[in-house]
């Protein structure tokens, strides 16, 4: 779930330029798997996997800059860039470990339970990069938008002080390292502002 909304504001004629930041709420899930949680000593098999289903709950402020590719076109393309920085607001996961035989490599059996909070084992500012592509079509006296982009994670998610005791001593699991990159696709509607101005003589 990916909700925002941003204003866009022309800086330069001559140059085609516009500042446009955005503040969206992002709900994000996704999931983490590791087949050889645990190895048999005698032929380093597998004893155990597991699986975590995450899931996390941000506010995302993006202070972009765009250039518009053309200075008249139907589809008004533009290019945007700049930087990312993301709140965490919460983040909860849902693990199951599984213990396999040694020989067979099946499921002897496994451990799950309720939802987890684990906010405080990642960092609550999250920096990243972006840029995208898109156009802006006109209906009537809005602007209807769409776009592509890239963000590129630059920080890593997790916090130095990641354990978590329920997860560590029940299940196995600690947070590795990483960072979050992304390829999302937007759409919105435009609502144009016009503030005249008295020209002075």
């Amino acid at each position: 779930i990916y909700i925002g909304v941003g204003v866009e504001k022309l800086i330069s004629v001559k140059y085609r330029l516009s500042f446009a930041p955005e503040l969206y709420y992002m709900s994000k899930s996704f999931s983490y798997e590791n087949s050889k949680l645990f190895l048999y000593p005698s032929a380093q098999t597998s004893a155990g996997s597991l699986k975590n289903s995450f899931n996390m709950t941000k506010i995302d402020f993006y202070p972009m800059v765009h250039y518009d590719l053309f200075k008249e076109s139907a589809l008004n393309p533009f290019i945007g860039i700049g930087p990312g920085i993301s709140y965490l607001l919460g983040s909860e996961y849902v693990i199951t470990t599984t213990r396999l035989d040694e020989t067979s490599g099946s499921s002897t059996f496994s451990i799950s339970g309720s939802t987890i909070n684990s906010t405080k084992s990642f960092n609550k500012l999250i920096y990243s990069a972006l840029v995208m592509i898109g156009g802006k079509v006109r209906i009537g006296s809005i602007y209807v938008t769409a776009d592509a982009r890239f963000q590129y994670g630059l920080s890593n998610v997790t916090n130095t002080n990641r354990s978590n005791s329920e997860a560590l001593f029940d299940y196995g699991y600690q947070p590795p390292n990483f960072k979050i990159h992304n390829l999302m696709g937007t759409m919105g509607v435009i609502i144009p502002i016009f503030i005249p101005k008295k020209l002075v003589k």
